[in-house]
């Protein structure tokens, strides 16, 4: 199969992708022409034939036949071009549904994180010749110094 050959399947695969929704409103013709743009954006995005055009051709085309995600209704008025589709990660190509559901599994985790304080860290810490210590060791290792040096070493 000819890279041209390749080409030309993507783009029939896009259009298959876009034409899976009833409420198309394009023409064949139109649907053709938007499936073009894309595949020639992903083409020219990935720098021609490679594993990340494979990759990112067939995630949008899941993407595209998803009937819960809302992409290929922005792509038919405009608020969504080839262009803006090919530069969009994972979650912005996820339905609403799943975007929502990350944001509330990643509060749901950030809610259990529990830091400490800013002040409590560089309460017990200090910045001495060049390196970062922590104050209370220095003030053991001082102690345990100081009482060698007061009553000498046994």
């Amino acid at each position: 199969m000819s890279n041209q050959d390749l080409r030309e399947t993507a783009r029939a695969k896009f259009t298959e992708a876009l034409s899976s929704h009833g409420d198309a409103t394009l023409s064949a013709s139109q649907l053709g022409q938007l499936s073009a743009a894309i595949e020639e954006h992903v083409f020219n995005h990935n720098g021609g034939f490679s594993h990340g055009y494979t990759q990112q051709c067939r995630s949008l085309i899941f993407n595209l036949k998803n009937p819960q995600n809302n992409l290929y209704r922005n792509l038919f008025n405009g608020s969504v071009t080839p262009e803006q589709l090919c530069n969009m990660d994972h979650n912005q190509l996820a339905p609403e549904s799943v975007r929502h559901e990350r944001e509330q599994e990643e509060k749901e985790i950030l809610e259990h994180v529990v830091l400490p304080e800013h002040d409590e860290i560089l309460e017990n810490r200090r910045y001495v010749a060049g390196q970062w210590i922590n104050t209370s060791d220095a003030m053991q290792a001082d102690i345990g110094s100081s009482s060698d040096q007061q009553y000498g070493e046994m």
